[in-house]
């Protein structure tokens, strides 16, 4: 698959300050169109969003207002004192979209009658495209196919350090059911991008084994961020990737790096 089509604009930094390495804050309206504007230049066409970040949709809504492009979003919501519909139907509203993919933002969403009443009624209706969940644990994915509500998209946490869901299977399960994975958390909510001293003082417990894939990723001239993005598109299970930026030059960086070969075995050895 071509890296255009696998590449997912994360927006939760859209609306609120979202990484523990954000030093920029939130982009204003000016700086979300031209990110936008930038990425229908490039190819890529896929955004992730949810009603719970902040005015991330009313910002993408703007500018498919301003300029009207080929994006297909995907939107989650969560179980709270908001009725699932009403929230879809805000989403909708905001994003200034007649159609979306629509998640679950959690297994308890998922599980809930309520969301499947919106999904069902959404796809008759035509204002949901696919449906699906984002899950953090393997024991939630196993509850999700034990359903008769099989998910189209499942979103969950990988990276470089937190590859679990690699290394247990699970991934090549979904897989073969035809689920469409997208990966999240590559870069571990910034994480990564953090200098060692910081590891050192606030993250102790997995200090040695980031300086270890650190080590690493410099044998293929990679900071950790890139090395972790670079593996996490190997995977040829997963469908998308969705990468949280804040500009334009920021998704540059990771063209310029998806371009880029690097030799299976590092990853092998990883």
């Amino acid at each position: 698959m071509q890296f255009e089509k696998k590449i997912v604009l994360g927006s939760a930094q859209f609306g609120m300050t979202y990484g523990i390495s954000n030093l920029t804050g939130i982009p204003n309206q000016a700086e979300i169109n031209s990110l936008l504007d930038f990425a229908n230049l490039h190819k890529i066409k896929k955004i992730d969003s949810a009603h719970s970040y902040g005015d991330s949709e009313k910002k993408i809504g703007k500018y498919f207002k301003r300029k009207k492009k080929n994006f297909i979003i995907t939107t989650k919501i969560e179980l709270n004192e908001i009725p699932l519909k009403t929230q879809f139907k805000h989403s909708l509203k905001m994003l200034n979209c007649t159609n979306v993919n629509l998640l679950a933002h959690s297994f308890q969403t998922y599980a809930s009658n309520e969301f499947r009443e919106v999904v069902d009624e959404g796809k008759n209706n035509g204002t949901i495209l696919k449906h699906g969940v984002s899950l953090y644990e393997k024991s939630e994915i196993i509850k999700v196919l034990d359903m008769s509500f099989p998910p189209d998209i499942i979103q969950i946490p990988i990276n470089i350090l937190d590859n679990r869901l690699y290394c247990d299977g699970i991934i090549k399960r979904l897989y073969q059911l035809k689920i469409r994975i997208q990966a999240r958390s590559i870069f571990l909510q910034g994480l990564f991008y953090l200098p060692g001293k910081i590891w050192k003082n606030k993250y102790s417990q997995a200090y040695n084994t980031l300086k270890n894939l650190k080590e690493l990723a410099g044998i293929a001239n990679l900071s950790l961020s890139e090395f972790s993005l670079l593996w996490v598109n190997s995977i040829r299970e997963i469908s998308e990737i969705i990468i949280g930026v804040e500009n334009k030059e920021q998704l540059l960086h990771h063209i310029i790096l998806l371009k880029k070969k690097v030799d299976d075995d590092i990853f092998r050895e990883a």
